[in-house]
């Protein structure tokens, strides 16, 4: 499901019509939505049945209110943990880039991908594989300069016991 608000927050309306549970098989959640300034388009993200079993699924919208299918931005079995963003700099020689990283648990027990739009979210590039094991994909986002980073975590082997490290991975293209 979802909501809009078009007050600045103070009240909420639900999106009735489930928008997100359609178009790609089940919707398994992991929510991630922005706004592209340079399509003039809100994008949504979700864990989908419909693109490979658990895959992820991309949904568009004008108004934050009406929301259309999109493509799959990554077919996969095992996909989770996806995070989001779009370059909104219009300085930035990546303007209205889009990108999601993800955890792909089909590979090396959760190997982190990144995968690149740059017409708007309507096609998505082949994935780039940042590590070939398990590291947790925690946010990705672009600099003024355009350059992309995904704060990673290892968890020195899971649960609460192990130490636990901060990762960046950092591309200039």
């Amino acid at each position: 499901g979802g909501a809009y608000s078009t007050n600045g927050g103070a009240n909420w309306t639900p999106l009735n019509s489930r928008p997100f549970c359609s178009g790609h098989g089940t919707g398994f959640g992991d929510p991630v939505v922005y706004y592209d300034i340079e399509h003039s388009k809100w994008v949504a993200i979700f864990l989908a049945s419909g693109c490979g079993g658990q895959g992820i699924g991309v949904w568009f919208s004008t108004d934050g209110i009406t929301w259309t299918v999109g493509p799959c931005a990554h077919s996969g079995g095992g996909d989770d943990r996806e995070s989001g963003w779009v370059d909104n700099n219009p300085a930035s020689p990546y303007y209205g880039d889009q990108y999601v990283s993800w955890n792909n648990f089909s590979v090396g027990g959760g190997a982190l991908y990144v995968a690149k739009s740059t017409d708007g979210g309507l096609n998505w590039g082949a994935p780039v594989q940042l590590n070939p094991a398990f590291i947790r994909d925690v946010q990705i986002t672009t600099g003024p300069n355009g350059y992309v980073y995904v704060a990673a975590m290892n968890e020195g082997g899971g649960g609460l016991g192990g130490p636990r490290t901060n990762v960046i991975y950092r591309s200039t293209n």
